[in-house]
């Protein structure tokens, strides 16, 4: 269970769904309803120069997928998918759950990102990237694209590996025969 029972069943499904899809708070602010799909979230990212927004489109694993049927069920109407509750600031909110999350997932001995503050919610971003590359082995142009990096440099700067990556490289080499 990703979530620690002190989080409502609203809060862990956003919890859920962010640390599937790699979102970017901004983007999260900003999302519509109308653009979360069964299986893809079109995801808008404004431009630096306020020109405009770019687009990407992202599938949603069935973690996501799970956690957008909670958060549409429990949610109340609006056109933003995270509708704000009470006088929480987006910071805050995210912020305050996340903690709790990034602090369970260290209870059940996940590693933690190296050098971000643990809990939040930029760094369930890092796990995720780091996740699709160190564990689900995905190639780093196609993490690139989900993660609407424009350089593929800046994506690496998301990839955190731990020592058991690193003994598994060393594993994966001396099967090769030199």
């Amino acid at each position: 269970q990703l979530i620690v029972s002190e989080q409502d069943e609203l809060e862990a499904a956003e919890t859920r769904f962010n640390l599937n899809t790699g979102m970017r708070r901004g983007e999260v602010c900003i999302l519509e309803k109308r653009r979360v799909g069964r299986d893809e979230v079109e995801v808008l990212t404004p431009k630096t120069d306020n020109t405009g927004v770019y687009v990407r489109n992202v599938s949603l694993s069935e973690g996501a997928q799970e956690a957008r049927e909670r958060i549409l069920w429990k949610s109340e109407g609006g056109a933003l998918f995270f509708a704000p509750r009470h006088k929480d600031t987006w910071s805050n909110r995210f912020r305050v759950s996340r903690d709790r999350a990034a602090q369970n997932l260290l209870d059940q001995g996940k590693e933690v990102s190296n050098g971000l503050q643990k809990g939040t919610f930029h760094w369930l971003r890092h796990t995720y990237i780091s996740g699709l590359v160190n564990d689900a082995r995905m190639p780093l142009p196609i993490v690139q694209q989900l993660a609407g990096h424009s350089d593929v440099n800046t994506t690496m700067k998301y990839v955190h590996t731990t020592p058991e990556h690193m003994k598994e490289a060393a594993r994966a080499f001396s099967h090769l025969g030199y």
